[in-house]
């Protein structure tokens, strides 16, 4: 027997092995083209309509891909296989140039969707289960979020962890940095967010220790630790970082506060900061009516004075 009739065989043998260990085969279509970059591909993979909704499209090593023949420019046949903890996917068809598709099965593990289960995350049908193939969840990653405490572990959390690059050193490190980072869904904003252990900790050096839901705020909000400092050091703060995410809202600045202490008033409250830009009292409002010699009023009558202007 020579060597790829020796490896054909053995492919098959374990592929039979695996099947026995399988739920039932789903079939799609894939498709294969060059990512210009070596030892890569991209492979888009596509389950027949039906059930099951699965589509994907995404780069692939080719070491991953077993049995893969890209070398040969002639249009040839193909039979290669993706092995991983939820199942095997086994592909056949031709290439051509490194382009070409063809068709594949898809045998989901029981044993995975068994592991899932007793983890919290149980799947329900075998689309799901492709696409944690696809993004390559194992069950080594699934068990060590499932360890740090982290819930809920759903399957489309579990997707999006992958996705989004939440993984255990990143949770680890956002506990490292003060943050509780237990809840799943919390875990891929701050990803989104593109929070790190290092910002966390810039926000600890100008006194604020947000929970994760306000940490989200204020990134959204672009309340950053340069924007916070401003604040700092015209002598102002520290400023709960509600207010100060409200204070980005509705456009109160560091600078608005260093106008009011030049016109007397060293230290308004956030509130009424806040209430004078919805009412627009300005600075200029008020140097206006000190001007014409209207002084001594406080912020609050200020703002009254100015709502009931004609």
């Amino acid at each position: 027997m020579n060597r790829g009739n020796a490896t054909a065989a053995v492919l098959t043998a374990f592929l039979f092995f695996r099947t026995c260990l399988a739920a039932d085969t789903v079939r799609g279509t894939w498709a294969i083209e060059p990512t210009g970059k070596t030892g890569t591909v991209e492979l888009s993979l596509q389950l027949e309509p039906g059930i099951y909704e699965f589509n994907d499209e995404r780069a692939w090593a080719t070491r991953e891909l077993h049995g893969l023949d890209v070398s040969t420019v002639a249009r040839h046949d193909v039979r290669f296989a993706i092995d991983r903890d939820a199942g095997i996917v086994t592909l056949r068809g031709s290439l051509e140039a490194g382009k070409g598709g063809g068709v594949f099965d898809f045998l989901p593990s029981r044993q995975y969707a068994r592991e899932l289960t007793l983890l919290g995350a149980t799947i329900s049908n075998a689309g799901e289960q492709l696409a944690m193939l696809a993004c390559d969840v194992s069950l080594q990653f699934v068990r060590e979020m499932h360890d740090l405490q982290v819930s809920p572990l759903t399957p489309g959390i579990l997707l999006a962890f992958r996705v989004r690059d939440v993984d255990a050193k990143f949770v680890r490190d956002l506990r490292a940095a003060g943050l509780p980072a237990h809840n799943s869904g919390t875990l891929v904003a701050l990803r989104i967010q593109h929070m790190t252990p290092e910002l966390v900790q810039a926000y600890h050096r100008e006194g604020i220790n947000p929970d994760d839901a306000l940490l989200i705020a204020m990134k959204t909000q672009r309340v950053t630790p340069e924007w916070i400092h401003e604040f700092t050091r015209v002598g102002y703060g520290p400023v709960p970082a509600g207010d100060l995410i409200a204070f980005r809202i509705h456009g109160v600045s560091a600078d608005m506060v260093s106008k009011l202490r030049k016109l007397g008033y060293p230290n308004p409250a956030p509130g009424l900061l806040i209430a004078m830009r919805i009412d627009d009292v300005t600075p200029e409002y008020i140097a206006g009516l000190q001007a014409r010699g209207i002084n001594g009023l406080s912020l609050g009558e200020l703002i009254t004075r100015h709502i009931q202007e004609p």
